[in-house]
């Protein structure tokens, strides 16, 4: 793969990466009712992936599947302390602050959880694909 085709994933992983550290920010930020009510915190996914896709175009990711690992662990542990271990209320919490965070609010929870589980299986890919190119290019180079 070429190092413009690898870039392109890499700007591509640190998005996904970012969102899903935007996600932990927006769930931890909603359990603060003051500023729920004042401000729409699902936007911190969007920040997210802004900040993600500009860090992406500047730097390397030096170990793709290590942050993606570290962002989906704090996703799961956010979320289960948040919901006390119920798998309906962690349903309805992921449901509820994706649709907040991408502003579709007529989206139905089962819908934003199909998006939310297919953003989380694209992250997954896109850092194993990129640790693979980067250990192929760091082969050929030897």
């Amino acid at each position: 793969m070429n190092a413009r085709a690898t870039k392109i994933l890499n700007i591509v992983f640190s998005g996904l990466a970012g969102f899903n550290f935007g996600f932990v920010i927006a769930l931890l930020l909603a359990q603060w009712t003051w500023l729920e009510l004042r401000f729409n915190t699902g936007l911190s996914l969007l920040a997210g992936l802004v900040v993600g896709l500009i860090l992406g175009g500047f730097r390397n990711s030096k170990r793709p599947v290590t942050v993606m690992g570290i962002s989906l662990l704090l996703i799961l542990i956010s979320e289960y302390v948040i919901a006390k271990g119920e798998l309906s209320s962690l349903m309805i919490l992921t449901g509820y602050v994706f649709r907040e965070g991408v502003l579709l609010p007529e989206l139905s929870l089962l819908g934003a959880n199909l998006a939310f589980g297919l953003i989380v299986f694209t992250s997954v890919l896109m850092s194993f694909l990129l640790h693979r190119f980067r250990n192929t290019e760091r082969r050929n180079q030897n």
